[in-house]
């Protein structure tokens, strides 16, 4: 998480030269986007500063979606930080239970020297003042091993719950790190590592693996029309109905701003283009209302590539012929599945 040394009077000055700037590019001002400027004005960041001094440079239009590719390069915390922090403290933990086992551990065996000092002794003759000290000597003993035991199996659970903890929240780092934040969908990174996993899979096993691009109609015009909370619940929407035509092994992600990606490991082309199909028709067939106003929105369309995998060719040259497809569907009139 970044952190800002600056006062509350600092921040009030770049909180009012920032908005005016998000104002002229008419960009939301939702956290994500408010971070990308307040970093650019306060300077902090001297590389996200350059790449905005560039495209401005250049006469470029800085839109939501170059905004959400300013933070993921510039801001977005590393969670290679936090899984070491986290790791550490687990070592950390883990040590501690050891030693909690083996404190545990000393005083049975005290108390096992205690024993066997008392049965390897000659009780025979012994006063009855003597057997009340060998008993009451026994019970102090059996007592504060029972609450040292105690204390230890309190300690163990303790040192249970901090594990279990953290590894929730190594799943969480993990989740976050890999799930686009509005859609739910797995992200760019996540398609990314899954997408080469697939390629590796199909390559050693001889097996079949499909690849969907999906581009939603005309985005930018809702937006325009519309404005951005429109086009977000619309990208929702579209996750929403991903989730549910995409099935086991299969993986759907927000590939990017506007676009989303179906990795199909094992399945073939025919089942490829059902699947796309599929997806069109659930999502084509469906009225969106705005929220708000209850006022039409319509009926939101989309362009579909399709690819099948080659044995031996490589990620960038697989996601390349789905692009094709994916362009020849939106060149071809839109609304619309196409394959290779």
């Amino acid at each position: 998480m970044q952190h800002y040394p600056h006062d509350t009077e600092q921040a009030a000055e770049f909180t009012r030269l920032a908005l005016p700037l998000m104002s002229k590019f008419k960009i939301p001002t939702d956290p994500l986007n408010y971070a990308v400027w307040y970093e650019y004005v306060s300077g902090q960041n001297a590389e996200l500063k350059q790449a905005i001094d560039d495209l401005v440079g250049q006469g470029g239009s800085i839109e939501v979606e170059v905004c959400e590719e300013l933070y993921r390069r510039f801001l977005a915390p590393s969670d290679d930080v936090e899984i070491a922090q986290i790791r550490d403290s687990l070592r950390r933990i883990l040590a501690e239970v050891l030693q909690h086992i083996l404190d545990a551990g000393g005083e049975t065996g005290r108390y096992k020297d205690l024993l066997q000092n008392y049965a390897g002794k000659s009780l025979t003759g012994a006063s009855r003042d003597k057997f009340r000290e060998i008993v009451v000597t026994l019970l102090k003993e059996t007592q504060a091993l029972e609450k040292k035991t105690t204390q230890t199996e309190m300690k163990l659970n303790a040192g249970a719950q901090a594990v279990e903890s953290l590894r929730k929240e190594l799943e969480r780092v993990r989740e976050a790190a890999t799930t686009d934040a509005l859609t739910g969908l797995a992200n760019r990174r996540a398609f990314d590592i899954e997408i080469q996993r697939a390629i590796e899979h199909a390559d050693d096993e001889n097996a079949d693996l499909c690849l969907l691009f999906i581009d939603v109609d005309f985005f930018r015009r809702y937006n325009e029309m519309h404005g951005h909370l429109v086009g977000d619940e619309i990208l929702r929407f579209i996750s929403r109905n991903l989730k549910q035509c995409v099935r086991g092994r299969d993986l759907a992600c927000r590939f990017d701003s506007d676009e989303f990606a179906v990795i199909l490991p094992g399945t073939q082309m025919f089942g490829a283009i059902a699947c796309a199909n599929n997806i069109q028709g659930t999502v084509s067939s469906q009225k969106l209302r705005r929220r708000s106003t209850k006022d039409q929105i319509g009926n939101v369309t989309l362009s579909i590539g399709i690819a099948a995998y080659r044995k031996g060719e490589s990620s960038e040259e697989f996601q390349k012929r789905a692009a094709q497809a994916l362009f020849r569907a939106k060149s071809s009139g839109r609304d619309r599945v196409v394959s290779e």
